[in-house]
């Protein structure tokens, strides 16, 4: 660590050496000494910069103030319409003489060397940067020869990095004590405190129970494969203080929409491979290293509702369940089976969070008569099943109507409140119906797929050679099929993400929580083993 102590240092002094020579430059061509500058005994030295005119590069006030004066000045530099002169002035003038010029934009500076010319001082700035850029050299061929490896200057930058993160920390610090606030999760008490007494054994820490008003950040404990999701929540918001945690209930859903939407095994196949080839290789972390494991695990689902489309590449091949080109209607229908159950596992957990809060009137208008209804309409598609449709209908338009406006004060609040709740049902058949969504990407993956593949065969049938007609077929299969491959990961991300944020969420979560962000290092090139305690 002495080697990177010492490597830091120079680089400071490198940069400094630099700043030096970008003060020192527009003086390089004023030939006065240091020591001049405090004039004479009857004289004051004046040094300074001034903006001119654009045009004709002129000082009027200047010279005007000069005449007046009777004394002249010496222009040394010109840059960035401002001219650097130096003047000297009568002793017993010098305080009106500088008066007068800085209300006409004149300001004063100071020679940024202590000692003889500015030549001088640039060269020996020169001479230092050189002998510190040798020394720059050397420390880092030592870095490389102790580490045993090309990583050393990696390691140098995540170190340096975590020192930076740290000394951004809003922390109050004094000379000899640094007084740190924060959030630790009340599981983690006690790690926290064995971590600082590891550290020092010379400190103070205590823990306090949040106080009302407090915007308390919001963290979720669950196994590792639904935590991954939690990066798909967090995109959305949050759990806020009244939520539950929404993980262990959308990610079922997730893993199997985004599956359905992508529908090819060997599309899955593919997914699933070159995301772990990424994973391998690129080894990312956080919240981006979340998502690539979501999209991995949903190879898994895209295989299998491949199986059941019989669809391999585009090319549709013993479907088990039917092939959506095949059977439109029969894959609409399935979609809008699926969309109805994910809408009403959230107002199912809607119904019992309403149940334990001591609402069970809500509960039953606002979810379960919804559901009964939904299913109702729904069973009046099949005859064997319509009069029983019918019932559940009825009953479930009747409970709305008495029931919807019960908290209302008024009789006739009550009645109208019912009443109004109905229109509800707009809401819902907009929700199911987004989920057509799935059929559609679907649909559109299949058929670019099954283009590719004709585009490839007519290629093939018009080249007479028989092993030269499938290289030709090579570039089509790979870019053809590796954009639809793409473009279907697009899709499936943004819309299955869609329907869970609007068609689900908005059924029970209303997030608004404050991301918890534990103080860690965010390294770029090095990882280090987590403690397991």
């Amino acid at each position: 660590m002495e080697l990177y102590e010492q490597l830091n240092s120079v680089r400071l002094q490198i940069k400094q050496c630099e700043d030096e020579r970008a003060a020192l430059l527009p003086f390089s061509d004023l030939q006065i000494d240091a020591a001049e500058q405090a004039g004479t005994k009857y004289t004051s030295l004046l040094i300074g910069k001034m903006p001119y005119a654009a045009k004709a590069k002129t000082t009027r006030p200047l010279d005007r103030l000069c005449e007046e004066y009777g004394v002249e000045y010496e222009t040394f530099h010109e840059e960035a319409g401002q001219k650097y002169f130096c003047v000297s002035v009568y002793r017993d003038d010098a305080q009106a003489f500088l008066t007068e010029a800085q209300q006409n934009g004149f300001e004063q500076l100071t020679l940024p060397y202590k000692s003889g010319t500015c030549s001088q001082a640039l060269e020996e700035n020169e001479k230092k940067k050189e002998q510190l850029t040798f020394i720059e050299a050397s420390l880092q061929s030592q870095l490389q020869e102790e580490s045993g490896h090309a990583g050393a200057v990696e390691l140098f930058y995540d170190r340096e990095k975590a020192r930076a993160d740290r000394s951004e920390l809003p922390a109050q610090v004094t000379e000899n004590t640094v007084v740190l606030t924060g959030w630790v999760r009340s599981d983690r008490v006690d790690v926290v405190e064995s971590a600082v007494a590891a550290a020092t054994d010379v400190y103070g820490i205590s823990f306090e129970d949040p106080q009302e008003g407090d915007a308390v950040p919001s963290v979720t404990s669950d196994p590792y494969v639904i935590d991954q999701y939690s990066t798909i929540t967090n995109s959305y918001s949050p759990p806020g203080k009244n939520d539950i945690d929404p993980n262990p209930f959308m990610a079922p859903w997730y893993f199997m929409i985004f599956g359905m939407i992508i529908g090819d095994v060997g599309y899955g196949i593919l997914i699933g491979l070159v995301l772990l080839v990424i994973k391998l290789i690129k080894k990312p972390t956080g919240d981006f290293a979340k998502l690539l494991n979501v999209m991995m695990y949903s190879s898994i689902p895209a295989v299998f509702w491949g199986v059941m489309y019989g669809s391999y590449f585009g090319e549709t091949w013993h479907p088990v369940l039917f092939s959506p080109l095949d059977n439109i209607l029969g894959a609409m229908i399935l979609v809008l089976i699926v969309g109805v159950l994910h809408m009403f596992t959230g107002i199912t957990i809607k119904a019992v969070m309403n149940i334990k809060a001591g609402r069970p009137l809500d509960a039953l208008t606002d979810q379960i008569a919804w559901m009964t209804l939904i299913t109702g309409c729904g069973l009046l598609a099949i005859e064997q099943t319509r009069k029983v449709g019918v019932i559940m209908a009825i009953a479930s338009v009747a409970v709305i109507i008495i029931l919807g406006g019960h908290a209302k004060k008024t009789v006739l609040g009550k009645i109208t409140g019912g009443v109004s709740s109905l229109t509800g049902i707009t809401n819902y058949l907009s929700d199911i119906l987004s989920y057509l969504r799935i059929f559609a990407l679907a649909l559109a993956s299949g058929l670019i797929g099954m283009v590719m593949n004709v585009v490839a065969n007519m290629v093939a049938s018009g080249i007479p050679v028989p092993v030269l007609n499938r290289v030709a077929t090579v570039p089509i299969y790979l870019i053809g099929h590796g954009l639809n491959t793409a473009l279907s990961i697009l899709g499936a991300y943004v819309h299955t993400g869609r329907l869970q944020f609007i068609e689900f969420f908005s059924k029970f979560y209303e997030g608004n929580g404050v991301y918890f962000k534990p103080l860690q290092r965010k390294n770029k090139y090095t990882q280090i083993a987590q403690n397991k305690k």
